[in-house]
């Protein structure tokens, strides 16, 4: 009888371990599909794979299933109902990426009427997970009075959590709301360092406002480093960076003075059609 009892509880070991094997491969599996799922190579059947578990209710599954119909990737046709109906599956299990992308839809009326009250809610989701893209596009609703009443200080507040999370256009905006004193007392100090946090990710406008907010601080070395910044700024193409660029050449400010220069980066800037680079251009000949 013992002998018996024992055999029974060792073949249930058995079966527990392989079960567990088996949904810990079937995890890897997936694992490796989600790693992977923004390759071009991802086949038909990992599609069809993420459909399953999709529907088995898994968040992330139902989040990668609707940025596949969304955006038509991996051979699915574009279809905004389909993204909607898995992008809010997934929003309601509390996704943060999927509560963000719903807030976008209904902000940008994707499968559905615009209603940025339904957009606030769902950002306000995710960004109580910290997710810094929603923190961002709520700070950028108060500062703007879309479908909030505007608020420059509660902007700020939702920019700087942002901000902190190293998000370069939270940064942009924390820095020009302290550079024109909205929301906050106005102090280029705290302006020079967020502009300078995005600037450094490469963020162009970020570069332009950097260099404005040194050169006003007006000493040589921010003088000399606002051109430097003007400088890589312009050469992502910012048409504001290429007309200050130019002056600079043309005054010799922070940088040797020369014309030929100054015409080159007015003419960029004009091209891009920059009324005062025009105008610059149409004078610069007769100095």
């Amino acid at each position: 009888m013992l002998m018996a009892v024992f055999a029974i509880i060792i073949v249930i070991i058995i079966l527990f371990i392989y079960v567990y094997s088996a949904q810990q491969s079937a995890d890897r599996e997936f694992d490796d599909i989600m790693a992977n799922s923004f390759e071009s190579d991802i086949s038909v059947s990992d599609v069809q794979y993420i459909k399953d578990k999709a529907e088995q209710g898994d968040a992330e599954a139902q989040y990668l299933l609707a940025d596949c119909y969304a955006f038509g990737e991996h051979g699915m046709p574009i279809n905004y109902s389909e993204a909607f109906y898995w992008v809010k599956k997934a929003a309601e299990q509390g996704h943060a990426r999927a509560q963000h992308n719903l807030g976008c839809m209904y902000y940008d009326g994707e499968g559905m009427p615009i209603s940025y009250a339904q957009a606030f809610y769902w950002w306000e989701k995710a960004a109580e997970q910290d997710y810094p893209d929603s923190q961002y596009n709520i700070g950028t609703m108060y500062y703007e009075g879309k479908g909030v009443q505007k608020n420059y200080e509660i902007a700020v507040q939702w920019f700087r959590k942002a901000a902190e999370q190293g998000f370069p256009n939270a940064q942009l905006n924390l820095g020009n709301c302290y550079y024109s004193g909205e929301g906050v007392p106005e102090d280029n100090a705290q302006a020079i360092y967020w502009f300078r946090k995005a600037a450094e990710q490469g963020d162009a406008d970020s570069q332009n406002n950097l260099a404005c907010a040194l050169d006003e601080e007006g000493s040589p070395e921010c003088v000399k480093e606002a051109a430097q910044w003007w400088y890589k700024a312009a050469m992502q193409g910012n048409a504001l960076a290429q007309y200050n660029l130019a002056k600079c050449y043309a005054d010799g400010k922070g940088i040797d003075r020369n014309y030929n220069m100054a015409v080159y980066w007015y003419r960029l800037a004009a091209e891009q059609g920059f009324g005062l680079a025009m105008k610059e251009l149409s004078t610069i000949n007769f100095r």
